[in-house]
């Protein structure tokens, strides 16, 4: 119908060859054969210019106008999430490839109006001298020209409601299908000192509008057809679009789609803050605090019940979290947090196993002296005083025994169950701690069995080395009274040499008075005492006073 009136004249052209055979012929007319050829010959002609307005109008105008208005300037699909990063370069993308098309279609439809104008101008006329009205022409190319605007305005409302639709898209849960997935993929890290999301919703609500502005930039690059190609401030097809109020309102609505996930986000995030104490509080103080109190060794599993229930239930966080359009991936999160409650665990497993390595080695390493010692000869009786104290020490021992290897063997199998690393001589140190002991206690009653044998013998030389040792002490008491230095009229540094060699001598004794003293406890005879023995040694210690005092003087005043 648009095209209508420019056909005026080509209708009256047909008109005025029909003209004749309504007026001036009749039956009897030699001409009708002429009449009717020049006829059918201008109804073709005009026949074939309808065909060929109406081909351009449908295949040239009206089908590119109809796919420009169903671009879709976007791609949104509902089974795929995005990471930031590639919904912006991929709208980037998809943008470019639609904007082309989008010129190259206005250039067809432009160039489609040129050659239709053409076709009906350049009609020649033979009794007709008339052409179309300009403004009929003028008519025609603003209402394509409307016609296109129309549908790049159609075409970016479209693509901008369906980011809006997408975007806002309530994600179905519980018994119901999921129709669409959520249109982000965003992680939850740990970022001390909280946990936060990865990129932050500023970032996401950017890169919509950073999406909006480029569907809405398309139209920038179609210029007006009536404006010339060649200047730079031609006017283009963007200016009509963005102050279409309907496209404007969208616009606005998108730099805000993501305001409404920011409270549900903000509680979701809230809900690890109870972790926080997890990279919050000091490891060491918290673990001199617990070491301050004593802790026993249920104490101590308590602790690792306490972490092993923390990672599970961090374990236990789902890996995906639906807000909206917005996929949250806890994956980094949890790996992290789970990082920061076995670093707790390991803490306590770890100084408890220094503990128990400790009680550990020292238990091994008496059970090792004790064996080293009683598989030693026994020779005389100082061999025999130091063997029956060992052989005392193990008896001592193994009153206690269940106390030392319980604790032991209950910590070890506390680091088992808590999968707390222990070298393999430790666990096995611990599996033969039994059987040590048994060894041990063989050798032990080994000896005492050789001490019972060798009795008779050294309880023998015992009491004769008795006799002469008190013949021994009454003579140094002599000698010490005649020679020593209280012997009247000696000078003083005399005196103190003699001091120092009795001294000696009587430390000698002494040793000896320890080893036969313990000789008699250990059979049961009766104690000997030697009273010129500790009468020797009371006025050697006086006199160790007094020449030290007069040695200090004389150094003193020297000075």
């Amino acid at each position: 119908p648009i095209a209508d009136p420019l056909l005026k004249p080509h209708l009256a052209e047909l008109e005025r060859v029909i003209q004749p055979g309504m007026l001036s012929l009749t039956w009897t007319s030699m001409n009708i054969e002429a009449y009717l050829h020049a006829f059918h010959a201008e109804l073709m002609r005009f026949d074939d210019l309808v065909a060929k307005v109406k081909d351009i109008v449908e295949n040239r105008l009206l089908r590119n106008l109809d796919t420009v208005r169903r671009l879709q300037l976007i791609t949104l699909p509902v089974d795929e999430s995005f990471s930031l990063d590639k919904f912006v370069s991929m709208q980037e993308k998809h943008i470019a490839e639609q904007q082309a098309v989008m010129v190259a279609k206005n250039i067809e439809v432009e160039e489609g109006v040129q050659d239709l104008l053409a076709l009906i101008l350049d009609y020649s006329f033979t009794y007709v001298d008339a052409k179309p009205d300009p403004a009929d022409v003028q008519r025609l190319q603003a209402h394509f020209s409307r016609l296109m605007h129309e549908a790049v305005m159609e075409c970016t409302r479209a693509s901008l409601a369906a980011i809006q639709r997408r975007i806002s898209a309530r994600v179905s849960t519980g018994a119901f299908l999921m129709n669409e997935r959520p249109f982000f993929d965003v992680n939850v890290e740990l970022q001390v000192p909280t946990v936060v999301m990865s990129p932050p919703l500023s970032e996401i609500q950017e890169a919509i509008n950073h999406c909006s502005r480029a569907v809405l930039g398309c139209s920038k690059s179609l210029k007006m057809w009536d404006a010339e190609e060649a200047s730079s401030s031609a006017k283009s097809v963007y200016e009509v679009v963005s102050k279409d109020r309907e496209t404007v309102r969208v616009v606005l609505l998108l730099t805000g789609a993501i305001e409404g996930a920011k409270r549900q986000v903000h509680e979701y995030l809230q809900t690890f803050d109870k972790y926080n104490f997890l990279f919050h509080d000091d490891k060491a103080a918290a673990y001199d605090a617990f070491m301050a109190k004593a802790p026993t060794l249920e104490d101590f599993e308590c602790e690792l019940k306490k972490y092993v229930a923390i990672e599970n239930e961090i374990a236990n966080v789902p890996e995906k979290h639906t807000i909206g359009a917005l996929s949250l991936e806890t994956a980094p999160m949890k790996m992290a947090l789970k990082e920061e409650s076995q670093a707790w665990k390991s803490q306590y497993a770890e100084n408890l196993h220094l503990q128990a390595r400790a009680e550990l080695e020292e238990i091994t390493q008496w059970i090792n002296e004790m064996t080293r010692f009683l598989k030693r000869e026994v020779t005389d009786l100082e061999d025999v005083r130091t063997a029956m104290q060992y052989l005392a020490q193990i008896r001592e021992k193994e009153s206690t025994l269940d106390m030392i290897f319980g604790p032991i063997e209950e910590k070890y199998a506390l680091l088992s169950c808590y999968e707390v690393s222990v070298p393999k001589e430790e666990t096995d140190t611990v599996t033969d701690l039994g059987y040590s002991w048994k060894k041990l206690k063989k050798i032990s009653d080994d000896m005492t069995e050789r001490l019972r044998s060798m009795q008779s013998g050294f309880r023998q030389g015992l009491v004769k080395n008795v006799k002469i040792f008190a013949v021994d002490v009454v003579q140094f008491r002599n000698d010490f009274e005649a020679n020593g230095p209280k012997v009247p009229g000696l000078p003083p540094m005399d005196a103190y040499e003699r001091l120092r060699r009795f001294q000696r001598l009587y430390q000698e004794r002494a040793r000896r008075y320890e080893a036969y003293n313990a000789g008699e406890v250990l059979f049961g005879l009766p104690e000997t005492t030697y009273p010129e023995l500790e009468v020797t040694k009371s006025e050697l210690e006086l006199l160790e006073k007094l020449y030290g005092l007069y040695t200090t003087v004389l150094e003193t005043v020297t000075d």
